[in-house]
């Protein structure tokens, strides 16, 4: 289950583009050095125990179902990190269509309209 915090999103810094790239980057750090730390756990045991050894996992091809797994992981991965992207862009459009992609939100908050909605704010 995810949790939302309530309330006003602190502030870090004055322009709040910088603020927005702040919390993705750490964001992402944080979800880098949990996997990271996952995966050294995983290698490690696999090792010990003669089960798997690191030029194996080199070496894998995923299969077909592998791969969609893995592209579903990832879509909500994008999700997650770049929420406030996504968040900056509903509020920019302002009561329009729901993004359907991550493509979706960043051709819009390149746009022209979202400088336009970004001036009027």
């Amino acid at each position: 289950m995810q949790h939302r915090s309530r309330g006003p999103r602190p502030r870090f810094f004055q322009d709040p583009q910088l603020d927005a790239f702040h919390v993705t980057l750490v964001a992402l750090m944080e979800e880098v050095a949990v996997l990271r730390e996952r995966l050294d756990t995983a290698e490690r045991l696999l090792a010990a125990r003669g089960i798997l050894a690191t030029e194996e996992i080199e070496a894998f091809v995923p299969d077909a179902e592998a791969h969609e797994q893995r592209s579903a992981w990832q879509d909500a991965f994008v999700q997650r990190v770049l929420r406030v992207v996504f968040e900056e862009a509903e509020q920019l459009r302002r009561g329009g269509e729901r993004f359907a992609t991550v493509d979706d939100v960043i051709e819009f908050v390149s746009s022209d309209a979202a400088e336009v909605s970004r001036a009027g704010a």
